[in-house]
């Protein structure tokens, strides 16, 4: 049996919101370690993605590959990954962060998970069709998975949950994380106590 196109072709559930799992494999055998891949990298591998997406996906909504909602979230998920890159950018030249006001991070993790395994189940059948270099798919990939990384190790661009934000939350100054989102927060890393 032919493995198909794309991994979203055979799951259509990957493209629905999903709990994220602890345990998700955060790096591909033989890819560099997230920690080591610069972080002009991992900008470009994402701006890279959001073009791809940008020409490919309305191809994909006419042959019923993909819904035009989905598409169409998926697209501003990683334009909005995009965002928070940018800002990052800006604060590593400015020292002044202004985080985007967009999708949660639950949102834009589970966006780059979800375009991990599709790269996953993806990527061998292009290099078997002569269609993707090795070297290219290896660097591509852990360029993504640097990026998830940030996300998931960092809690790059962490949002606060609407029973989480201060009263005083519609200022447009930073405002003091709520003891509940300070505890989820401490919850989120205590996953990851031990490890090297």
């Amino acid at each position: 049996m032919a493995a198909p196109a794309r991994a979203m072709d055979a799951e259509p559930h990957l493209l629905l919101p999903q709990p994220l799992d602890p345990h998700f494999a955060e790096f591909s055998d033989g890819c560099t370690h997230p920690r080591d891949v610069p972080f002009h990298d991992r900008r470009a591998e994402i701006i890279r993605e959001l073009d791809l997406r940008r020409r490919t996906y309305g191809t994909l909504v006419e042959r019923g590959r993909i819904p035009q909602a989905a598409a169409e979230r998926e697209t501003a998920l990683m334009a909005a990954i995009a965002d928070d890159m940018e800002a990052e950018q800006r604060f590593q030249e400015t020292g002044i962060w202004a985080q985007p006001v967009n999708f949660d991070w639950v949102d834009k993790t589970a966006c780059l998970r979800r375009e991990i395994c599709i790269r996953r189940a993806w990527y061998a059948r292009r290099i078997a069709d002569g269609k993707l270099r090795p070297d290219d798919a290896r660097r591509q990939q852990e360029r993504i998975e640097a990026v998830h990384w940030m996300y998931w190790r960092a809690a790059f661009c962490w949002t606060l949950r609407a029973d989480e934000a201060p009263p005083d939350w519609a200022n447009p100054r930073p405002a003091p994380a709520s003891e509940r989102a300070r505890n989820r927060l401490r919850a989120h890393f205590a996953q990851f106590e031990g490890e090297a």
